[in-house]
């Protein structure tokens, strides 16, 4: 029963309260409307509060897509038919190639 426990709880250290919070500015916010890997990246400094609102409409996986691939998911992750608002963390640059294709 003791080893089952410490497993649980070490599963879950990142759901719990405080879990590797030092990096994160809840100060700060930027706010983006694309999806380009170097236009956020420029925009928005890791840890800081993210708002994707873009300007133009027509895809309903979006919010989705940005979502996986600038949100930190340790954390809340609000999403809309229109916008995302997470904690910035953006995904590896294994990724960028996928943005870089598709944001054509």
């Amino acid at each position: 029963m003791i080893a089952i426990t410490a497993v649980v709880g070490a599963g879950l250290s990142g759901c719990l309260p405080g879990a590797n919070q030092a990096n994160i500015n809840q100060g700060e916010m930027c706010e983006v409307d694309s999806i380009d890997f170097a236009a956020n990246q420029a925009a928005c400094a890791e840890g800081e509060k993210v708002l994707w609102a873009p300007n133009r409409w027509g895809n309903e996986q979006a919010p989705v897509m940005f979502a996986a691939l600038y949100c930190d998911h340790r954390f809340t992750v609000v999403t809309t038919d229109g916008a995302v608002s997470c904690i910035y963390k953006p995904a590896t640059k294994t990724i960028q190639g996928f943005i870089n294709e598709n944001s054509k």
